[in-house]
């Protein structure tokens, strides 16, 4: 009988700097590295389903790195989850298209500015219709403002001092 394959362990992974006082783990080491990519502002963890191998966590990485405004983007397929950082207007459901689009499912389980804050919640679609419908008339009153300080200026009489 031959002897059983042993495998050493692996090497001890170093602390991470973003976890301090802890030993890093695949993840937090990730989120450092998406924390600190150029052009990182914002950072998204995904929860991932449907990976059944290492090489379907290249599929979704590929995926995610096609984003516009991706930065930095690695999947961890021990723990069925991706880090994504990149631009301020990244936005998860970018993300998670881009994931089902490659065959996979996945949902934004945490998103945070890079400088650990949380960003400011997004929108919601009567805010942004009502945000349209009043941007012309914000924009046509800002002109006639701009008006009135040229006309206020031609006259030799100073414009009031801001509110």
């Amino acid at each position: 009988p031959n002897p059983p394959s042993h495998k050493p362990p692996p090497p001890p992974v170093p602390h991470s700097p973003a976890v301090p006082h802890a030993v890093a783990t695949p993840v937090a080491t990730a989120a450092a590295a998406a924390a600190a990519a150029p052009g990182a502002a914002v950072c998204f963890t995904l929860s991932l389903s449907g990976l059944r191998c290492e090489g379907c966590s290249g599929t979704v990485r590929t995926a995610l790195r096609a984003v516009t405004g991706v930065a930095y983007a690695e999947v961890v397929y021990a723990e069925s989850c991706a880090i994504v950082s990149g631009a301020a207007g990244l936005c998860g459901d970018a993300l998670t298209a881009a994931v089902a689009a490659a065959g996979f499912e996945a949902s934004v389980i945490d998103q945070r500015n890079v400088d650990g804050s949380a960003p400011a919640p997004p929108l919601s679609l009567l805010e942004r219709r009502e945000l349209e419908r009043l941007r012309p008339k914000l924009e046509a009153a800002l002109s006639r403002v701009a008006e009135l300080e040229a006309a206020l200026a031609a006259a030799g009489i100073p414009a009031p001092a801001p509110r």
